[in-house]
């Protein structure tokens, strides 16, 4: 079961603690994975300085800021956005919201594979960021910490060379923070999204629609996985190429990110 490290955020965790293939560890403490932080308690700033974070990384563009609220943070924090969704997975969710329409919601299968070819250079900037230990602690978000903010785990994992199932163990994490039941599900996008929760009963086609876009499954995975070697060949590739790391850049993260067993 996934508990969040902050009461207003469901998703807060730590990306690390996970064993390498060459037996080192993913250092704690260091980066951190959320949801939107636009709904932090006081006690959660607290929390947060507590946590020493001195960046937060947002892959929301402009007008989810505006539906979902901006950052609530303690004074001093750097902000750094690298927008994901102004042209994928932002407006469909908003006309749902707007018209009542759950159906209408994005197939995240699609929407992973759009991710890998379409915003990689937004993942690798925010890898960039990463890499830099005067950055560092940092959290980087979307709205519900599973998909571009998933994904983007995902791949930090791989470089750092966490084993495929373990990093798919992770992605599939956010399940336990966001829940499986539909009306819980609707009455979160409802609250995010500033929206009143209609009266109206969900038809058996939405509750459909709301697990397919809550629900992670492996077959979101393996589609993002299977678009990185359909577009790069190979996942170095892809981290070269598409993410635009240098081989410096990646032992960086490595040397920062990584200790010994």
């Amino acid at each position: 079961m996934t508990h969040s490290l902050m009461e207003g955020a469901r998703n807060f965790r730590d990306v690390g603690d996970h064993r390498t293939k060459t037996g080192e560890y993913v250092k704690t403490g260091l980066i951190y994975r959320s949801d939107r932080l636009s709904g932090l308690t006081d006690s959660d700033l607290e929390r947060f300085a507590d946590l020493g974070i001195k960046t937060v990384v947002d892959f929301r563009p402009d007008v989810e800021k505006e539906m979902t609220g901006h950052n609530r943070l303690p004074d001093g924090v750097a902000q750094v956005t690298f927008a994901i969704g102004d042209a994928a997975m932002a407006p469909d969710v908003r006309y749902a919201l707007e018209h009542g329409d759950f159906t209408a919601l994005p197939d995240l299968e699609e929407g992973n594979r759009r991710l890998i070819r379409e915003f990689s250079a937004e993942i690798g900037a925010a890898l960039r960021v990463m890499a830099d230990v005067a950055n560092l602690p940092l959290v980087f978000h979307c709205i519900g910490g599973k998909d571009r903010t998933g994904m983007t785990a995902a791949l930090l994992l791989a470089i750092l060379g966490v084993p495929e199932e373990d990093i798919r163990g992770d992605y599939l994490r956010s399940n336990d923070a966001l829940g499986t039941d539909p009306a819980t599900q609707e009455a979160f996008l409802s609250k995010i999204l500033s929206r009143n929760r209609r009266t109206t009963p969900l038809r058996d086609e939405e509750r459909v629609a709301l697990r397919r876009f809550f629900i992670l499954e492996d077959s979101y995975f393996d589609a993002a996985w299977d678009e990185i070697h359909r577009v790069a060949g190979s996942f170095d590739s892809y981290v070269r190429n598409h993410l635009g790391l240098s081989e410096e850049e990646t032992a960086g993260l490595r040397r920062s990110l990584l200790e010994s067993g």
